[in-house]
Order: structure tokens, then sequence, then C-alpha cells
């Protein structure tokens, strides 16, 4: 029996994979349209057009299998309804401080397929978030970076629904 990997995400997350999805699916009519046509230019050996769009459509394929596994195995964790008792959980939106520079950070604990930096969203698995999990409000804690260790404090904690 195969088991599945859980596959962590927020509700945010699953919204944007299947955007995603639907996107990539509304693209397939054209780019079969596009294969017709180039196989109506004779040899398909050596028809540019035609082996362009059959890669697109192997490449749009293989982007919706792989968002379809995604999704079947999704954990969606969705924490908004929780009672914020100052725990850094998954989903959460964190501020930090480093305690030898005071310098702030605030990111969100997302899953895998959500991760911007820029934006903010950090993975569950990244080193900061995983050192910050589980911990509350006033805790502090270590992360070994490559540059050595850096000692953080947890300003705050909320727990809300964010759209992707």
């Amino acid at each position: 029996m195969v088991t599945l990997t859980k596959n962590p995400m927020t509700l945010a997350g699953k919204l944007m994979l299947h955007d995603k999805m639907n996107k990539l699916k509304a693209r397939l009519p054209d780019v079969i349209e596009a294969i017709h046509q180039a196989r109506k230019n004779g040899d398909l050996k050596e028809n540019a057009d035609f082996q362009e769009s059959v890669r697109e459509k192997d490449s749009i394929d293989m982007q919706i299998s792989a968002i379809q596994s995604k999704l079947q195995t999704a954990d969606v964790i969705d924490i908004s309804s929780l009672k914020n008792e100052g725990k850094v959980i998954f989903g959460s939106l964190v501020t930090i401080e480093n305690v030898e520079t005071s310098k702030p950070l605030t990111f969100t604990i997302v899953g895998e397929d959500e991760v911007d930096v820029s934006s903010g969203k950090l993975s569950y698995s990244s080193p900061v978030a995983k050192a910050a999990i589980g911990k509350f409000v006033d805790d502090s804690f270590e992360v070994i970076t490559p540059q050595g260790q850096d000692e953080y404090v947890i300003l705050s904690v909320e727990y809300k629904f964010e759209m992707a």
C-alpha cells in the first residue's frame, strides 16, 4: 500500500494552485489547435511548429499533473478560527527581532509551493521558521546560518486568513 505524504499549505496556497491549474487548462485548446494546424504543413519530422506545439502541450500536461498531485496530498491548514495564544504555528504571521542588530523581520509561515521571500512568505521548513514554530511571543530562539549564529526574539504572532 502506498502512503501519500501530506503537503501542508494554507487555504490561500490551495486557491493559488487551483488558479494556476485553471490557467494552464485554459491554454490547452489553443495549443491543441496549433498542433492540428502544424500537422497540415507536411513532414512532421522537419516541422518546427509541430515540434514546438507538442513540447508545449507536454509541458502543460506535466505541470497540470504535478499540481493535481500536490492538491491530492494537500493538508490545508486554516488557522483563522483558532484562538491566538501567541504561539508560532504554520500559517501564522510572525514578527521577530534580531537581538544583536535590533532589525525586525515579519513573515508568514507557509507551504513549499507558497514561498515568496520578497513578500515575506517563508517555508515551514526554512531554518528561521523551523526554529520559531512552537515558540511564544517574548521567547527567543537561535538560528545557525552560514554567517554564524543569530538570536531572535518573537515580538508578535497573528492568526489571520491571507489571500495569495
